[in-house]
């Protein structure tokens, strides 16, 4: 899917059904593979993504905020930060 996405950003084209269904199947894998990780794999793995959860055990409410790296760039594939601002978002714990 990587050559799919860089021809979407050059050509401008929205996903086809196909690639959606395979970013979410892909998440789903990534949500099991965590669910049965160490808590030590599931922290370097967050902290790759440089994803930051802030939980208030009062209310019972989460934060989050993710800054992910994205590989590539000219003379080849580095570790860069991303030039989108991070995403981030409030959830509440059931």
């Amino acid at each position: 899917m990587q050559t799919t996405a860089g021809r979407r950003l050059t050509t401008g084209r929205g996903m086809t059904e196909d690639e959606i269904r395979e970013v979410v199947q892909s998440l789903a894998d990534a949500v099991a593979l965590l669910s049965a990780a160490s808590p030590e794999d599931r922290r370097r793995v967050y902290e790759a993504a440089q994803l930051e959860v802030l939980y208030d055990h009062e209310n019972r409410l989460a934060q989050l905020s993710v800054a992910p790296r994205v590989s590539g760039g000219v003379g080849g594939a580095s570790l860069t930060q991303s030039t989108r601002a991070p995403w981030s978002a409030e959830l509440v714990a059931a």
